[in-house]
């Protein structure tokens, strides 16, 4: 029998670390208005449902039209997704580009294809914005990403959203996707906001030191914006080749060459709508894509991994050897989840229900626990109904 200290150490410690994280998200990186040339890069599959309310927010972006290019791709649709964009790209107020890809690449598995054939469409552009044909993305997306990039910040994302205070789907399973979203992408916000802050205060003082290991690539490809010449420089996502997880290790890949930042902006003016999933199995087949399939090594990634483990696996394991340690263990964490919940509730200007944070406490003890229980029997990962047991070839 353990000692009940143990547990309520281990909620203890990591309620320590989440409040420094927490802290770090006063932080505020540099804003930088501009309108550089940029692209606006869409991949859908099957997505004739979502694609129009998507294209008219692009439509209405408050940006120079001289300044703006749409890049649609057309992944092996079945439906009449390619028909929407055709329509839609002769009507557009700036220049838009069709590709359809007819055929799988079997060099490139899940959505790298369809990134591949956009991105290698790019021009002169001086940025890169990515988003979803499921999204809705607010006039001022684009004008807010690009004024977070300074001189070291090679990338930045915005937090993704699902409006579940006024859709009239709305129920417990879309406000659960809605309130895990803040509280993962509160994390995000200060890890980046922490590595930001101690990188800038060593080379301050003098400390020119590769910091790379604390510049954590924690973000969504639905909002995600990022310099055009590092990603040419790091051979993009042809290099990166088969991934299920394209976004995390593009920017592992593009921080590794350059050393510099990650910012993550939770405004408002940058929070992407995107469209929940529909059942619950399906959300855990996303989850467990998310979860499982990076196939880049990074410290402070993994760092966080160790976290979700210690606090959702392990403490949660110890109710069965040590129950009233375990769930004060619990209880202590929770403290934090729900801290990181408020701040950028409050940040967003969304509203946050009590039982909405109990909900997102079991999910995450159950989501990550049969996370674990995955990885060690090998289930497979499915994205867009097709089955996918080993990502990298």
């Amino acid at each position: 029998m353990i000692s009940p200290w143990i547990p309520l150490a281990i909620g203890a410690v990591c309620l320590l670390i989440m409040s420094i994280f927490i802290a770090n998200t006063w932080y505020r990186f540099p804003v930088a208005p501009k309108t550089p040339s940029v692209a606006i890069v869409v991949c859908a599959r099957d997505e004739e449902d979502n694609l129009m309310d998507c294209l008219m927010s692009l439509a209405s972006q408050d940006y120079p039209d001289d300044k703006l290019r749409l890049i649609l791709v057309d992944h092996l649709s079945q439906d009449n997704t390619g028909n929407i964009m055709e329509r839609f790209a002769s009507d557009m107020p700036f220049e838009t580009q069709v590709i359809h890809i007819t055929e799988p690449d079997p060099n490139f598995k899940g959505k790298v294809q369809a990134l591949v054939e956009g991105l290698d469409q790019l021009h002169d552009e001086e940025y890169v914005l990515l988003t979803d044909a499921d999204c809705v993305v607010p006039e001022l997306w684009v004008r807010t990403l690009l004024a977070r990039f300074t001189e070291n910040v090679i990338a930045v994302g915005g937090i993704p959203s699902i409006d579940s205070e006024s859709s009239e789907e709305s129920n417990w399973l879309t406000r659960l996707q809605d309130i895990d979203f803040r509280y993962y992408y509160g994390y995000a916000f200060g890890l980046t906001s922490f590595s930001a802050r101690l990188t800038a205060n060593k080379e301050k003082n003098g400390f020119k030191t590769n910091w790379r290991l604390i510049r954590p690539a924690i973000v969504s490809g639905n909002n995600l914006a990022f310099k055009a010449s590092l990603y040419k420089e790091c051979g993009g996502f042809r290099k990166i080749g088969s991934s299920l997880i394209e976004d995390v290790d593009l920017l592992l890949s593009m921080i590794n060459i350059s050393g510099g930042h990650l910012a993550i902006t939770v405004s408002p003016d940058a929070r992407v709508q995107t469209a929940p999933q529909p059942t619950l199995r399906k959300l855990w087949q996303q989850r467990r894509r998310w979860a499982t399939s990076i196939n880049s090594f990074h410290f402070f990634n993994y760092f966080l991994f160790l976290i979700i483990f210690v606090t959702r696996v392990m403490l949660p394991a110890m109710i069965f050897i040590q129950p009233w340690g375990a769930l004060g263990g619990l209880l202590i964490y929770s403290l934090a989840t729900a801290a990181m919940v408020l701040r950028v509730s409050s940040l967003l200007n969304r509203r946050v229900h009590f039982s909405d944070l109990i909900m997102l406490e079991l999910f995450q003890i159950f989501l990550h626990s049969f996370t674990v229980l995955a990885v060690l029997v090998r289930w497979p990962v499915i994205w867009k109904g097709v089955n996918y047991r080993k990502v990298k070839a």
